[in-house]
């Protein structure tokens, strides 16, 4: 799976976890008997019994410190919310290899606003809740706000990978020349038009003359060439006695 894959599900996952941290009603928590409270950013609930009553954070809240803290975990619930949509989207697009670095540096702005919002709902508990203790839904932020930093930084590092890609540059072998890599022994590509064929590596026939020039011999062993439109045949190669003078040479003789 691509880097992008990994990075949409990782998006859908702390989605999924900011979303459940904005509606919990678990960040804080404390029980005693039959008794039981806890607060989230947006709700409070006391259960006595099989009885429980669920308010309003911010309608139960009395006093400068519980306001504060109320108005805290709507900040928090809002950036929540929103980031979850974004992630939800982003994640969708990551799946199917769209988004790039621009995608990875919004989410990364606004997971950084919604941890340092939920942060002030954490350090704002008034000193009346003292007994209550953290629980599930504090941990359920931490976690998705880091997933969703993970999701944004995996989108930009991806980017820039794609791009690195993309602005490599490519070579092909010229005319007349076998492709960079090839093995030992490669064939040798076809001469370009107005240009005499290359010799064949040892191990390969010759190549075949192109049109406008006359055939090559052919080396030791192999058959001559078929002459192009215009020109003679070749002749066979004949085994030549040694010390037979070529063609305008005077035959070689003992000097004195």
């Amino acid at each position: 799976m691509s880097l992008r894959g990994i990075a949409g599900i990782v998006a859908l996952v702390a989605a999924l976890l900011l979303s459940l941290s904005a509606i919990s009603k678990g960040w804080y928590t404390a029980s005693r008997g039959d008794r039981s409270v806890g607060l989230g950013p947006l709700w409070g609930e006391r259960c006595d019994d099989s009885d429980c009553v669920s308010d309003v954070l911010m309608k139960s809240a009395h006093g400068n410190e519980m306001e504060v803290f109320a108005a805290a975990g709507i900040a928090f619930a809002g950036l929540a919310s929103i980031t979850s949509m974004l992630l939800l989207i982003f994640g969708i697009l990551a799946l199917t290899r769209h988004g790039g670095r621009a995608t990875g540096i919004t989410m990364i702005v606004f997971v950084v606003l919604t941890n340092i919002a939920g942060g002030a709902f954490a350090g704002l508990k008034p000193a009346r809740l003292s007994e209550l203790t953290s629980s599930l839904g504090l941990f359920l932020s931490s976690i998705g706000g880091m997933a969703g930093l993970a999701f944004g930084i995996m989108m930009i590092v991806a980017a820039r990978k794609q791009a690195a890609t993309a602005g490599a540059p490519t070579y092909a072998a010229p005319p007349g020349y076998p492709p960079p890599g090839a093995p030992q022994g490669y064939p040798p590509q076809p001469a370009p038009q107005g240009y005499p064929p290359q010799p064949a590596p040892q191990g390969y026939p010759p190549q075949a003359a192109p049109q406008g020039y006359p055939p090559q011999p052919a080396p030791q062993g192999y058959p001559p060439q078929a002459a192009p439109q215009g020109y003679p045949p070749q002749p066979a190669a004949q085994p030549v006695p040694p010390g037979t003078p070529g063609p305008g040479y005077p035959p070689q003789g003992r000097q004195g």
